[in-house]
């Protein structure tokens, strides 16, 4: 037990500094991408061309940024589950694997973009000989549509988000002031995403308007950063002070 007391104190705080500073790059990453498109073209040869003379290059930019934003919230949310590991270790194990399961299918998505999308606007705008197959395969991938298979994947990632705010919220919620408030937020925004889904199946919402929402909703996560960015500031400190435990919540 001792031990592992002693290894908690020992790696919580490059950790929660770690945590501290991936939230600054999250937010600066989020306001970058504001500015940076992700849209990809409609499967047409017109509009392939076109995508590929005025877009691409701030589509790439876009999504790489993307890239960045989702490792760098992955660092917050291991964080966060180190900071609710002494109390409910069996929820911070259950994050920690969330955690990786929903930035491997972010990994998916976005390599998916970067990659074929690019590609197959190529080919549909050359022309060639495998330009239909090409259409066919953008308008599975329906960037733009919530039923297609880049924009799934997507979702995927962001309801694991979902079930791992509602892990991090009882124990979090007991923590200082800046914890109550990214656990708020987090508990918020799992319950709203699985709202969402609900309000698609009996026709409350249009697939249209998925994109919007989901957009909205992801705000409680920026919130819950800049919560947590506060609450890693403080145990960055707290974990290196002297205590007979390990860091108190």
């Amino acid at each position: 037990m001792k031990a592992k007391v002693m290894v908690y104190r020992n790696i919580s705080p490059a950790i929660f500094d770690l945590g501290y500073k991936a939230a600054f790059v999250f937010l600066l990453t989020a306001a970058i991408s504001f500015a940076l498109p992700l849209e990809a073209p409609d499967p047409t040869q017109s509009a392939a061309e076109l995508w590929l003379n005025t877009e691409a290059g701030g589509y790439l930019f876009g999504w790489l940024n993307q890239v960045i934003l989702m490792f760098a919230f992955a660092v917050i949310l291991v964080a966060a589950g180190l900071l609710i590991y002494s109390s409910a270790p069996l929820r911070a194990g259950a994050v920690w694997v969330l955690t990786l399961m929903s930035t491997l299918a972010f990994l998916i998505s976005k390599f998916l973009s970067l990659w074929a999308v690019p590609l197959t606007a190529k080919a549909i705008a050359a022309e060639n000989a495998v330009a239909g197959s090409a259409q066919s395969i953008l308008v599975t991938f329906g960037p733009s549509e919530a039923f297609g298979l880049l924009p799934a994947i997507d979702y995927l990632g962001f309801w694991l988000y979902g079930l791992i705010g509602l892990l991090l919220f009882r124990p979090l919620f007991r923590q200082s002031l800046s914890a109550k408030i990214a656990a708020v937020a987090l508990l918020l925004y799992g319950i709203l995403f699985h709202l969402i889904y609900v309000a698609l199946m009996i026709d409350l919402m249009g697939q249209s308007d998925v994109g919007d929402v989901v957009f909205l909703i992801n705000l409680l996560v920026l919130i819950a950063a800049i919560a947590l960015l506060f609450r890693f500031r403080g145990c960055r400190v707290d974990a290196i002070r002297p205590t007979s435990g390990p860091v108190a919540s």
